[in-house]
């Protein structure tokens, strides 16, 4: 009888010993990035121990990082269901689920990580993104706070926290750039204040350097609407350093550049400027924002060829609905400007075909109907001018001289 005990007691040894080797093998696959070796391998560890909830637990962990998220999901409720009392596999179950756009069922996880360990500050760091994904500022910014009491070295709670301050500013990183005002200026203070924290701590996050030079720009229009030349200096300078800074860590940065471009800019070094843009665009040729400040400078220095090619090269990147629309109101701009130039040459025709395209680009361009009109006029071509006039007009009622020549237009064609 002893015999029989002591073989079935080497059996579950050498089981053991066999789940262990495969769990291992499993760890170093997974350390290597070989996601799906290290799912081959903790499969065989589960079948060799069904009741392993490290091994569930672990395949969860490769799963997740091979974007499995549903097999990542079902291994970490199995690690779950074999072991309850586990906080970190809440935690990872809700960032699955996060990842999977399901703040809500996140936030259930991270809620029973945290009522398993109150202290669990990565539980309260999750729990942040997944209440502010979920639109609850107020939670997020509960959350990163007490990540910051728990473990004041967060450099991610500083950082996660300040973003959620500058969304809540109702600023904007696009091309509806907004009117600072004073209240927004106080969220943007505190936002600003936690990005220099995470700075602070971690002096080669680029992504704090990136908003806290934004804000700098935002409130330095705030500030030059106030008349306060000192502050909008001192905001410009900051964002200037603060991009000159990312572009140290990321040399090849292009919005580092044009960002950077557009604070020279403002401050009136157009040369600095047009090389960070140029900078920009040769880094990256369909950026945008890059396209349209240099065209917008190129238009500054009477370089209206170039600016319609930089506008134009900016509308070809495909650019949302807001950017086309200030491209299209800028070129149309330009192209006025243009047909002016050309008239000035008697280049009639050549007038007209840019006026043409003023107003196809921007059909409340009323400069743009005044000046065909008067071609129209000198061509004797009366109706025409009449309703371009007219459209002028109706564009812009204010123009009274404009107002007396249609007059006499239709009297001339009443008589």
């Amino acid at each position: 009888m002893k015999r029989i005990v002591l073989w079935f007691s080497l059996l579950s040894l050498v089981a053991l010993r066999a789940w262990g080797d495969s769990v291992e093998d499993g760890n170093a696959s997974y350390r290597q990035g070989d996601w799906d070796g290290a799912i081959t391998n903790y499969t065989k560890a589960i079948e060799q121990n069904p009741a392993s909830f490290v091994a569930y637990y672990d395949r969860g962990m490769a799963k997740k990082a091979k974007a499995d998220l549903d097999g990542a999901i079902a291994d970490y409720s199995k690690a779950i269901e074999l072991q309850p009392t586990r906080c970190i596999f809440y935690n990872n179950r809700g960032n699955a689920k996060l990842a999977k756009d399901d703040p809500v069922g996140a936030i259930v996880d991270y809620n029973k990580a945290i009522e398993l360990k109150a202290d669990y500050a990565d539980a309260y760091l999750n729990r942040g993104a997944a209440r502010n994904a979920n639109r609850d500022e107020a939670g997020a910014l509960a959350d990163y706070g007490k990540v910051i009491e728990l473990k004041p070295d967060s450099w991610q709670a500083y950082l996660r926290r300040a973003n959620v301050e500058c969304n809540s500013s109702g600023m904007i990183d696009n091309w509806e750039i907004p009117v600072v005002t004073g209240a927004s200026v106080d969220k943007l203070d505190a936002a600003m204040t936690d990005y220099s924290k995470a700075i602070e701590i971690n002096p080669d996050l680029a992504e704090a350097y990136y908003y806290r030079g934004f804000i700098q720009y935002l409130k330095s229009r705030f500030d030059h609407a106030n008349a306060d030349v000192a502050k909008t200096k001192s905001d410009l300078d900051g964002m200037i350093a603060d991009y000159t800074k990312i572009i140290g860590l990321q040399p090849t940065n292009a919005n580092a550049y044009c960002f950077r471009g557009i604070a020279k800019s403002t401050q009136g070094d157009p040369a600095g400027g047009r090389a960070d843009f140029n900078q920009a665009i040769q880094l990256d040729p369909a950026n945008v924002k890059a396209l349209f400040n240099r065209g917008v400078a190129r238009a500054g220095e009477h370089d209206l060829d170039g600016a319609i090619a930089d506008f134009s090269q900016a509308k070809a990147g495909k650019p949302g609905n807001n950017a086309v629309a200030q491209l299209n109101a800028n070129l149309s701009r330009i192209y006025c400007a243009r047909a002016g130039d050309k008239w000035l040459k008697d280049d009639a025709a050549g007038t007209l075909a840019d006026l043409n395209q003023a107003i196809e680009l921007e059909p409340a361009n009323a400069e743009a109907y005044r000046n065909r009109g008067v071609i129209e006029q000198t061509k004797h071509d009366y109706k025409s001018a009449k309703a371009d006039y007219t459209k002028a007009l109706e564009l812009d009622p204010s123009d009274l001289t404009l107002r007396k020549t249609l007059d006499q237009i239709k009297k001339h064609l009443k008589e």
